[in-house]
């Protein structure tokens, strides 16, 4: 088996970005994906879950569409491009407004001697080794 493994990263968490203003009253903007988990950041973690994954020989992290937020692609790379690269991730900007126009656009990436390719949300880093 050759897996493909898409990881949507694209949105801007708003409803975890209200909560928290909510919870903390501070206007602090951030996205869940860069909260710390375990000493990472959760997109670390997710994309940990596969790169360690033997059958695992692509992983595509889409994050935000440059054209509908310029700064938010460019901040994306700047945070997780290097992080990720060690882990042999191919970066690409997501859709510019559903998730479905994301998995559009890294399926563009998916090599063609892919076998199979999987869709895992980025905000779910604790999935079980068994059910991958």
């Amino acid at each position: 088996m050759n897996l493909a493994v898409i990881i949507p990263a694209a949105g801007f968490s708003t409803r975890y970005a209200e909560a928290l203003k909510a919870e903390t009253a501070t206007d602090l903007a951030r996205s869940k994906l860069d909260e710390d988990l375990g000493g990472r950041p959760v997109l670390q973690r997710t994309v940990e879950l596969f790169a360690n994954h033997d059958a695992v020989q692509t992983i595509i992290v889409a994050g935000p569409n440059a054209d509908a937020a310029p700064e938010a692609w460019s901040e994306f790379k700047n945070r997780y491009a290097d992080k990720l690269g060690l882990l042999g991730v191919k970066l690409c900007q997501g859709g510019r407004t559903h998730r479905y126009e994301t998995v559009k656009a890294a399926l563009a990436l998916v090599p063609d001697d892919a076998t199979h390719i999987a869709v895992h949300d980025a905000a779910r880093p604790c999935t079980p080794p068994e059910l991958l």
